[in-house]
């Protein structure tokens, strides 16, 4: 009897730690709708201000955003380190850009079957590139994108 109820206990609490770990970034990005490629002019290359980006599934449930600019030494890829969605809609990724050593945190929303970046900003330094869905640095609001693939 002592043997079942050890066993029934890391049963217990192997199941419990399942539950507390949550759905993988792939699946928060999948439950948004995210995973795809994502441009302002799907018939376009990338541009400066309007690359086409996109987020991708990797293994262990992990996944990418990359994109494409005009000029592919421009090209970058990003781990997403998490996702969440809130409560209002948006979701928010952690992004960890290895090629310039930095941590962003950009948030989307969605629009029937657009997005649109509404807020983009650097870990540990004051300000942001991108609030409220407006360019800090002229005002003007961010594009919004369609879905490229399909």
């Amino acid at each position: 009897m002592a043997k079942s109820s050890v066993v029934a206990g890391v049963l217990l609490v192997g199941a419990l730690a399942l539950l507390m770990r949550g759905p993988s970034v792939t699946d928060t990005l999948q439950r948004w709708g995210l995973l795809g490629t994502w441009a302002a002019d799907c018939g376009q290359p990338g541009r400066d201000v309007a690359p086409h980006t996109t987020y991708a599934r990797r293994g262990g449930g992990n996944a990418v955003m990359e994109r494409r600019y005009g000029d592919s030494t421009r090209n970058d890829i990003s781990a997403v380190g998490t996702a969440v969605i809130a409560a209002d809609g948006t979701i928010t990724l952690t992004l960890d850009v290895p090629g310039s050593k930095q941590t962003r945190i950009v948030s989307l929303v969605k629009s029937g079957d657009r997005i649109r970046t509404v807020s983009d900003r650097l870990v540990g330094v004051n300000g942001h590139t991108i609030r409220d869905g407006r360019f800090a640095h002229d005002g003007n609001e961010t594009p919004w994108q369609s879905r490229c693939d399909g």
